[in-house]
């Protein structure tokens, strides 16, 4: 269930298109790898930052949502 709402979450903060993209990439798998072995296990702390990487995603880098070189900046 946390896995499906990590997954909206991104598609929200990358948009339809780029999401339709992205989730047919390995870097979308290894990410989601990533979220669900390491990062979901460790999410306790509000004060934590966790770092979501997309590896050749090509996704667009946004600031404001912590999009930067593939790589999301999962606030805690």
């Amino acid at each position: 269930m946390l896995n499906k709402r990590f997954e909206e979450h991104i598609k929200d903060i990358v948009g339809e298109d780029q999401f339709v993209k992205l989730r047919k990439t390995k870097g979308f798998r290894l990410a989601m790898k990533q979220f669900d072995e390491t990062i979901k296990t460790a999410f306790m702390s509000p004060e934590e930052d966790y770092y979501v990487n997309f590896p050749m995603a090509n996704l667009a880098d946004d600031k404001i949502h912590g999009i930067s070189s593939n790589c999301y900046n999962l606030k805690g």
